[in-house]
């Protein structure tokens, strides 16, 4: 019985051809573009999350008597108009984020795209030359 089984398969192995990868594909695994909208609403969101925990989380801490919530965070209001440490600011805080996350992630998605376009092209004109 198990000379059966042996013999089954050393012909699904022989049967196997492996597998290679064109150049092509190559190229396009090294060089895949972001999607700058995902990342952007994507880099947005996080970023808001963030900023509301943080004002939330020093609004749950609280502070001593006589002492402002959230000195350092509330620096940040200069910046934002209409941000401030309170449940209501969170929110406010929560849009500043989402909006300078996303110009964030639209940055990133286009540099990386655009470098990824620069390298691939000198890539393209090395390998011209090479040959």
């Amino acid at each position: 019985m198990s000379v059966a089984y042996e013999t089954n398969v050393e012909e699904k192995e022989q049967e196997i051809e492996p597998r290679t990868a064109s150049d092509s594909m190559v190229a396009v695994a090294l060089f895949a573009k972001l999607d700058p909208i995902a990342l952007a609403v994507g880099v947005g969101v996080a970023s808001a999350i963030v900023v509301m925990a943080a004002t939330l989380a020093l609004l749950i801490e609280g502070a001593p008597p006589g002492e402002i919530v959230g000195y350092n965070l509330a620096t940040i209001a200069s910046y934002l108009p209409g941000f401030n440490v309170s449940v209501l600011g969170s929110l406010g805080g929560a849009f500043y984020g989402f909006l300078f996350g996303g110009l964030a992630g639209l940055f990133i998605a286009g540099l990386w795209n655009f470098t990824h376009i620069v390298v691939a092209g000198i890539t393209m004109l090395r390998s011209d030359w090479l040959d």
